[in-house]
């Protein structure tokens, strides 16, 4: 077997850890997908069945998931012999399986303040550790959009906007 030597950002070294479960959250542009690309491509490589699940919470069709760019990272670091390639999954040697999977709240489950109670726990946490301010962004989502006025947020404009031209920036002060 050979060993894949993969460079890895600072930020992302404690993730190296093992550990069941993995997750982080961020801006867009901030290497999250193709830090656990990498990753997961590694250790699919290093440990024969592996079984994983890329869940992303704005994907919709597997378009939005991030199978291609797994499937990049495959290619790119010359593995492409160990996986078989479907529509909708990616098998792994030692039959091992990657499937993609979109989160969402479920419809039943709409209107119940989910979002917002989520924004008051960043909130929290936020002030714990000494944030000035929170800044996130919706893309063609009213109720996103409702739900950050309803919290307080008011809009914002970046210096180096990181989404679409027709996304919309919201901030709140913690102070």
């Amino acid at each position: 077997m050979s060993i894949l030597k993969i460079p890895t950002a600072k930020i992302f070294a404690p993730l190296l850890k093992p550990a069941r479960y993995k997750g982080v959250y961020g801006g867009r542009g901030s290497g999250k997908s193709d830090f656990f690309g990498e990753l997961l491509v590694e250790t699919c490589q290093a440990e024969r069945g592996t079984l994983a699940v890329c869940i992303r919470e704005a994907q919709r069709t597997l378009a939005q998931s991030s199978k291609r760019l797994i499937e990049g990272k495959i290619a790119s670091l010359g593995l492409g012999h160990g996986f078989k390639f479907y529509s909708d999954k990616i098998e792994t040697s030692g039959d091992g399986l990657i499937i993609f999977r979109g989160l969402q709240v479920l419809q039943r489950h709409w209107g119940r303040g989910l979002q917002r109670r989520l924004m008051r726990a960043v909130e929290a946490r936020g002030r714990r550790i000494g944030w000035d301010s929170i800044v996130s962004d919706t893309t063609d989502n009213r109720f996103s959009a409702n739900n950050f006025i309803r919290a307080g947020y008011r809009l914002y404009q970046p210096v180096v906007p990181w989404a679409w031209s027709h996304t919309l920036y919201w901030r709140r002060s913690l102070r």
